[in-house]
């Protein structure tokens, strides 16, 4: 039944005329997309994300809001913070919508307890005082900074309350006054209490502060590797339709080379120290171990030896194919704003998604408690009443909601983009039949897939995103369990908690690769999933051998582009740095450069995951027209002529115009298998 696209029409090639797929689980998706919003909405009008943007004080008031979402008679009066601060302090603030910052006392009892590290942060956050700006201490432990806190005061009659003292010195980072360790003014007795996290914030502080600097000085540079690296990921993918086979071979022997050069040297190095140390050299005893590594090299080597002989045909198979790959980007050039448009939808969910978390994560009664502290200028015990945000009964059940729909959304997004890359494959691939020299994509080909997606085949993609929310969603309800049997010291327990781990991360990868596929097969077929996940997972078993050395040999290919694509822009951009007056500011270039390699390693990646999605289509059309086709004029080969030669199929009547050839024997014997 064709529901939207009329009565379906079947015609060799990619389907023209489509019908809607799994509309029932794009019913579903649309049901729960519009649940989430109305978890967004009681969120949004529970809430108060200004909360976690500004922070909430020892009360529970919210740092420079006039109002107090449980209780207004909390938010001391400006009358009251002005007397309360005797010694004139500006970082205090004399209004209370001027104290946007939030600082934490150093309670000492609390840091020096037994209390476990997460205890103890939770236990200072409920100190939190609202300031105008983080307060610069006096750098003595004697000495310290002392003013007057606002809870518990009263101003009729007037009661000045706690006093705390300033002791460490602090960084404003979203509104939270955090220590800063490096700072001469902090006070030993604090970096002695934290002492655990002074080599750490210190090493990582003065790396961030030095690179920070270097990027400064060196911005020009790094906006010509960005282009550089663009430039050369083009140019690459474009040269690869002629020169992948240079390529591959290329691999193939530097992979042969590592492993007979390895076994060579550990051979040696193990006859060197028999013949030059003495029997009681305790270098003797690591001899076997060297051989048994020399040995293992020599036999990897020789199996990959024989597999490149009597995988040969495969290989040149899985070289026909990257080069079609290559030949669909080049015609096809809007393929590059596909995963550009991606990103942008995914950052826009996930956005969606921590403002909705954040909403919810605020929402809920606050409620004061008390705590025991030592005051640390006067060293007195007191009992301080302390705010705690009360959770209502399903806040806990709509934060796990939040994150199911986020990872399903996102698989949406990413399974979308897939298939338009797959659509405009498919297009190109069974464009023209054999011998295949007119392929070319339609004018428009990523709008037309984009519409026949969003038309057809929402369902399809939302059946198996899906799937793949719910493994991932179980990988971190495992993850959570995971962590707290590490807590109990179980070693079974963690050893099998491990394992479920490493076999939920397995089956991942495996489902992924047959929604990929499907997807491909419902771009050809415009089945519904269950059924293309059926027939791609058929086709990738009856041609195991071509799938397996045409992935191994891309990722090879894709691997070796990235390191050439980064290589040469980090060269690019050490002549630049050492030989322009644009590098002249930088004091360290092992720093820049390691920046530049990565980003260009980043970006090379990019283009090189739309190539292989580019040929993982392009691999998955060759095994459904070998099998699914034969020759006649109702299932026409689409091979191009690489592929027909090395396979030995075409089809039994030459189409006018085109070179003269033998015509195949009319049985579907798949010479190659």
């Amino acid at each position: 039944m064709a529901c939207c696209g009329g009565k379906k029409r079947v015609r060799p090639g990619c389907e023209e005329n489509r019908s809607c797929t799994d509309i029932l689980f794009l019913i579903i998706f649309l049901l729960f997309t519009a649940l989430w919003v109305y978890c967004a909405y009681l969120g949004f009008s529970e809430g108060d994300a200004k909360r976690l943007l500004y922070g909430t004080d020892s009360s529970g008031n919210t740092c420079g809001q006039v109002y107090s979402t449980d209780n207004s008679s909390s938010v001391p009066s400006d009358t009251l913070l002005k007397k309360l601060n005797t010694k004139n302090y500006t970082w205090l603030g004399d209004t209370w919508a001027e104290r946007t910052q939030i600082w934490y006392p150093m309670d000492e009892s609390i840091l020096s307890g037994d209390l476990s590290f997460h205890d103890q942060v939770s236990a200072m956050l409920k100190l939190g005082v609202c300031v105008k700006t983080c307060p610069t201490p006096t750098g003595s432990d004697t000495n310290p900074i002392i003013f007057h806190d606002y809870k518990n005061a009263t101003l009729e009659p007037y009661k000045a309350a706690i006093q705390w003292a300033v002791y460490y010195d602090s960084t404003s980072v979203l509104n939270r006054c955090l220590p800063d360790l490096n700072s001469n003014l902090t006070s030993s007795k604090v970096k002695s209490l934290l002492s655990s996290w002074v080599m750490i914030t210190g090493t990582v502080g003065t790396m961030w502060d030095y690179t920070e600097a270097e990027v400064l000085a060196t911005w020009p540079v790094m906006v010509i590797s960005v282009g550089v690296t663009v430039v050369l990921s083009f140019l690459l993918i474009f040269i690869l339709r002629w020169t992948v086979g240079a390529f591959v071979y290329f691999v193939l022997v530097i992979v042969q080379a590592l492993f007979v050069g390895g076994c060579a040297i550990l051979i040696w190095w193990g006859l060197d120290i028999e013949a030059n140390y003495a029997a009681a050299a305790p270098e003797r005893d690591y001899v076997w171990l060297i051989y048994i590594a020399g040995g293992v090299c020599g036999f990897i080597a020789l199996i990959l030896f024989f597999l490149i002989i009597f995988m040969f045909k495969r290989i040149r198979v899985a070289i026909e194919v990257m080069k079609i790959a290559a030949a669909v980007m080049s015609n096809t050039p809007t393929l590059y704003l596909v995963p550009i448009i991606t990103m942008i939808f995914v950052i826009a969910t996930a956005c969606w998604a921590i403002v909705v978390g954040a909403y919810v994560y605020t929402a809920g009664s606050i409620t004061l408690s008390d705590l025991t502290i030592t005051v640390p200028f006067t060293n007195i015990t007191e009992t301080l009443q302390v705010s705690e945000l009360n959770d209502y009964d399903t806040k806990y059940w709509i934060m796990w909601y939040n994150l199911f729909q986020f990872l399903w959304t996102m698989g949406m997004w990413n399974a979308m983009s897939f298939m338009v890359i797959a659509f405009c494959t498919t297009m190109y691939y069974f464009s023209d039949p054999w011998p295949g020299n007119n392929k070319k994509t339609p004018v428009g080909a990523v709008c037309i897939s984009l519409w026949w997606v969003w038309r057809y085949h929402l369902g399809t993609i939302a059946f198996g995103s899906f799937i793949i929310a719910v493994i991932q969603l179980v990988r971190i309800i495992m993850a959570k369990i995971q962590m707290e049997i590490e807590k109990a010291q179980n070693d079974a327990a963690k050893w099998l908690g491990r394992c479920i781990q490493c076999y939920l991360a397995y089956l991942e990868r495996v489902i992924t690769y047959i929604n990929k596929n499907a997807y491909i097969v419902c771009c050809i077929k415009s089945s519904n999933f269950c059924s293309s996940a059926f027939t791609a997972i058929e086709l990738l078993i009856g041609n195991i051998a071509d799938v397996c050395a045409a992935n191994f040999l891309a990722d090879a290919v894709f691997i070796f582009c990235k390191l050439l694509i980064t290589g040469g822009v980090v060269v690019i951009s050490w002549v630049i740095i050492k030989y322009t007056s644009l590098g002249s500011d930088v004091t360290s270039i092992v720093i820049v450069l390691i920046l530049i390699g990565f980003i260009a390693y980043i970006i090379s990646s990019i283009f090189m995951h739309l190539y292989d999605c580019v040929q993982d289509t392009v691999l998955m059309c060759y095994c459904y027209d070998k099998d699914k086709h034969n020759g006649t004029d109702e299932k026409p080969y689409y091979f191009n002529e690489g592929l027909s030669g090395i396979i030995d199929k075409y089809n039994f009547k030459i189409r006018p115009g085109s070179i003269e050839v033998k015509e195949a024997p009319k049985d579907n014997t798949d010479d190659a298998s």
